[in-house]
């Protein structure tokens, strides 16, 4: 590799609030299979060549309006990851907005179904 930095590259929405870090990573090794990667402050990480420049870590679960994806790239790589981080995000949102529709007309299905009158 050319560099020897790595950027862990994370975008956070909140809400109406969408947040981007670029953070710079320092290599410290280079093998035939993976980086050793550490950050300013923090814990050596090992990254296998194949995970860099994709989408690694994102939210498992959409709670309290809060979703994010992140990457590790190169200084190069940083502006094409962007938007597919983006992309990733805005196919999260439209998977639980579909999801959450299904359940709605579940329970509309089901009002219907089972609203008898009280006497």
């Amino acid at each position: 590799m050319n560099s020897q930095t790595i950027f862990k590259l994370t975008v956070e929405i909140s809400k109406n609030k969408l947040d981007t870090y670029i953070e710079p990573w320092k290599l410290l090794i280079e093998t035939n299979r993976y980086y050793e990667i550490k950050p300013d402050k923090g814990s050596v990480k090992r990254i296998y060549k194949e995970k860099l420049n994709k989408i690694f870590d994102e939210s498992k679960l959409y709670s309290n309006g809060y979703l994010y994806s992140s990457a590790f790239c190169t200084e190069d790589h940083i502006k094409d990851l962007y938007r597919e981080v983006l992309e990733n995000l805005d196919k999260q949102i439209n998977s639980y907005m579909n999801e959450l529709l299904t359940n709605q007309k579940t329970i509309k299905h089901q009002l219907l179904q089972t609203c008898i009158p009280i006497r």
